[in-house]
């Protein structure tokens, strides 16, 4: 197949500003280029915004309009209202575009095209991609906007949003809607039919302790009747990628990591026939840590293709795509476009307590986010706390406390039915505190005081194994 789905990161210009501050590198102008695969040259580069607009987004290839000529449909990223807007082959906004979500949506949105109910036409399929529901809609390109299908594409209280694709996974000449489920999850995949049904096919890609989502797309890598499902981890992961058949074996065709296990900001995919052979190869962008775009055989052999789209101290990531823009090359060409690092605290790390004892305040991180923070009592300087990096150890919701420095010492202390204790190095503790209500201000002998209705909220929060930093 000629067109093929991907994923990017772009903002829309309008509806919103950016507020606080990042470093430089997380971010620059909203740029497409165009690669011929065969020799690496740059065919075409233009912004799909203003230069000053410094965003992300989502992008997709094909032929919507049924004129054998590609379009270049554009989702506006988190942060921005979620516009869809189409670029014709030479990048020039064809004057297309509308809002499939409500304008005040931030989440960002993902895109694919797929001819969902087999009438020779692609369909533009949008999903919120972060921040919200898992909440597809499938739509024709015309010009009444006219809604296909719309779903959510896994359970109502999950939040953390949706990737979508399209592709043939069952052989009988229509593309199915293949979503993966994003931030929070383990990557689910699931495929349904143009109308929004499930369809019964669905995939769990990747360990249950991974929370960072996945990406997906869809390509034909043998020539067969059905097509192939690539999913990666997209985010607060290592850069591993997956192939799969979409049979009843649902047998893993590949499962290889495209860079160093260091990596930990995830990746981004797409397939194509770049090569012109016939049959469709994955294309790898790198979720964060620079600007870098690779190819692989289905199998997982890298292939030639491999650069550096944007300046190579820009942090915010690459998204890519595939598609015939240009017939005077043999082959797909890629797309690129920058993304936008949005994350706060330790990039890479999904879930984790960060103590900050100059402050006197604790922050839990969850998905790039403080998902909640509060104040503490940390040890005094007779007492201190340790600084350093540690894991919960363990739980318990009630347990006794008691040390003696010596006798009829008067630092001794014992306290009985102490609430929601969480050890992070042996016997030092979080856990709530009855005694005093002095919190962020030195008060412990090494332990972290917290409120009891704030000891709870952490209490339920945190797991075993979850990350502790404690530091000046």
């Amino acid at each position: 197949m000629r067109f093929r789905i991907f994923s990017l990161s772009l903002v829309l210009l309008v509806s919103f500003v950016w507020v606080g501050t990042v470093e430089a590198t997380d971010y620059r102008s909203p740029e497409v280029k165009v690669y011929a695969y065969d020799d690496g040259s740059t065919l075409r580069a233009f912004n799909a915004y203003a230069a000053a607009f410094k965003g992300g987004g989502e992008v997709a290839v094909g032929d919507i309009r049924d004129n054998a000529a590609a379009e270049i449909v554009v989702g506006a990223g988190r942060g921005g209202g979620p516009h869809v807007r189409v670029f014709n082959t030479a990048g020039t906004w064809t004057g297309y575009g509308y809002f499939p979500f409500h304008p005040d949506y931030r989440g960002g949105i993902d895109v694919a095209l797929g001819d969902t109910d087999g009438d020779g036409e692609q369909e533009i399929i949008v999903g919120q991609a972060s921040d919200g529901q898992a909440w597809v809609k499938v739509y024709e390109a015309d010009d009444a906007h006219t809604i296909r299908a719309e779903f959510i594409a896994y359970g109502e209280s999950f939040e953390g949003g949706v990737h979508v694709a399209a592709g043939d996974i069952d052989g009988d000449g229509i593309d199915e809607v293949i979503t993966a489920a994003g931030m929070g999850s383990s990557g689910h995949v699931r495929a349904f039919d143009g109308s929004g049904n499930w369809t019964g096919f669905d995939l769990f890609p990747f360990e249950d302790g991974y929370k960072g989502g996945g990406d997906v797309a869809v390509g034909n890598i043998d020539g067969g009747p059905e097509e192939e499902i690539v999913v990666s981890k997209a985010s607060f992961g290592t850069a591993q990628v997956k192939v799969y058949k979409t049979d009843s074996s649902k047998r893993v065709v590949s499962d290889f990591t495209v860079v160093a296990e260091s990596h930990k900001e995830g990746v981004n995919v797409a397939m194509g026939d770049v090569d012109a052979d016939g049959e469709d190869e994955v294309l790898v962008g790198m979720g964060g840590n620079g600007p870098q775009v690779m190819a692989y055989e289905s199998y997982g052999e890298r292939m030639d293709f491999n650069t550096f789209a944007y300046e190579s101290d820009f942090r915010g990531g690459v998204r890519v795509a595939a598609g015939d823009l240009d017939s005077t090359h043999a082959g797909d060409e890629i797309v690129t476009i920058p993304g936008r690092r949005v994350w706060l605290g330790r990039p890479g790390i999904y879930k984790y307590v960060d103590v900050n004892l100059s402050e006197q305040h604790l922050y839990a991180y969850e998905g790039g986010r403080v998902a909640f923070d509060f104040p503490i009592s940390s040890g005094t300087a007779k007492y201190p706390t340790p600084p350093g990096d540690y894991v919960i150890q363990s739980k318990n919701p009630l347990q006794n406390y008691r040390w003696e420095y010596g006798p009829e010492h008067p630092d001794n202390y014992d306290i009985k039915d102490v609430p929601w204790n969480m050890q992070f190095n042996g016997p030092y503790f979080l856990h709530g505190a009855f005694w005093h209500n002095n919190f962020g201000t030195p008060m412990s002998h090494g332990c972290i005081n917290i409120s009891i209705p704030n000891a709870q909220h952490i209490y339920e929060w945190v797991g075993v194994g979850d990350k502790v930093f404690i530091h000046y």
